[in-house]
This record gives C-alpha cells, structure tokens and sequence, in this order.
C-alpha cells in the first residue's frame, strides 16, 4: 500500500478496462468529501486518457481526509437489450492508496537554503562557502524534514519597508 499525505496533490493510473465509455468513478476515504472522476458526453473531467488506454486520474485539490482510499466505480455502457439502452455496471474497489497524516512516499525533495549562523571553532561565522557539502547536505535534509512535517512554514510579507 502506498502512503500519501491527505493534504498532497498526487496522480493515480487506472487500468484493465476501456475509459473511452462514458464512467463515474467515485474516490473517498469512508466518511470524508468524496472526489469524482467522469468520462460523460465525450468530456473527461479531473482525468485524462492515456496513449496506452490507461486513465490517469488528477487528484488536485481533492480535500480527502485521512484513511483507506476506495474508488465506487460506474459505467455506462449502450446496450439496446435494457429498457434506457444503457447497461450500468457499478463496482468498488480499493486503489492501494493510503492517504495519511504522515511522510509521502518516494518523496525527495532538494531544499538549497541559506544555512543558520553558528559559530565556527575558532570564533569565525559558519557560511554557506565554508560549510563542507557533507555539512550542506545534513542541513538541507534536516530543512526538508521540518518543511515536510510542517514544522516550518512561510508567510508572505506585505510591506518590507516597515521592516527595513
């Protein structure tokens, strides 16, 4: 099972069916908002259809809480044999996702930051420039955890002169 952070935007492939028929696909973590997929009147919408015939869907702003994520899928397939032409095939299954409070999996993100100001051995500021890479790269993975865990956060400044 893959984990992703419910507040992530993330993309999710599809397969083993024709997406070229009108569907509904319903995606929800049992008891939170419920985020739709369709293929109606020839309009794909928050999915698009592959070159290989896969459907990738577009979780973008999904606003899914936390917990196992399902899909209640419906198709909508012309059959003259029904009384509205129409056969509707409705399934539900798990998609192997995961969504958490926690890390993304397979994440890694580079994060070039200027270094705190500490005290060298010998009194001299620690910079950027005389900062060895072993020590660049524990400081930027140290910057990512805290961004990741959402330790750290900005905020944007409307007035810089007032602060100057």
């Amino acid at each position: 099972m893959r984990s992703i952070n419910f507040k992530s935007d993330f993309k999710l492939i599809e397969s083993g069916t024709d997406f070229s028929v009108p569907f509904i696909f319903e995606y929800n973590t049992r008891g939170g908002r419920t985020f739709t997929a369709s293929h109606i009147d020839g309009v794909y919408t928050n999915c698009k259809r592959m070159d290989d015939g896969r459907l990738l869907v577009i979780f973008d702003r999904h606003g899914m809480g936390i917990g196992n994520l399902v899909c209640s899928r419906q198709f909508f397939l012309s059959d003259k044999d029904y009384s509205d032409g129409i056969c509707h095939l409705h399934d539900c299954r798990n998609t192997g996702v995961m969504l958490t409070i926690g890390e993304t999996d397979d994440t890694d993100i580079t994060v070039a930051l200027p270094p705190y100001y500490q005290q060298g051995d010998k009194g001299d500021p620690l910079t950027w420039d005389t900062m060895t890479d072993e020590q660049k790269k524990e400081l930027e993975d140290a910057v990512a955890k805290q961004v990741l865990s959402g330790q750290i956060s900005t905020e944007e400044i409307e007035n810089i002169e007032t602060i100057l």
